[in-house]
């Protein structure tokens, strides 16, 4: 059985860059937040960082680099992902609420069949 640390799972890592920050920027901001989690993080160069036009993949969701986490690969992926109140004002004046995802970078592993052949 694997021993837990007290370290926030990469996966639980995230960061709230804006929709038109540049991919690079984003990877490096969410290594330094891995990094002051206590993590050992190097980012992988020749990933081919996409500019915002490319890489759109399933709902919006951008593929923006790739990182080594302490032996693992993860993906730091960009697009809507928190769940925020929004409030608007109507027409008539009323003060509505609704619910709105937020852009939002957060890293997911890279899972290889070698490595899933461990944990089965």
């Amino acid at each position: 059985m694997p021993i837990m640390d007290d370290r926030t799972d990469p996966t639980l890592i995230t960061t709230s860059p804006s929709r038109g920050e540049d991919p690079q920027r984003v990877v490096d901001v969410w290594a330094h937040k891995a990094m002051q989690a206590g993590w050992q993080v190097e980012v992988v160069p020749g990933f081919g960082t996409p500019s915002r036009k490319q890489a759109m993949t399933t709902r919006g969701i951008q593929d923006y680099g790739l990182v080594d986490v302490e032996g693992l690969q993860y993906v730091v992926k960009f697009g809507p992902r928190f769940r925020v109140p929004l409030h608007e004002v109507t027409e008539t004046g009323a003060a509505v609420e609704r619910p709105f995802l937020t852009y939002t970078a957060w890293a997911e592993p890279v899972l290889v069949e070698a490595d899933l052949d461990d944990y089965i």
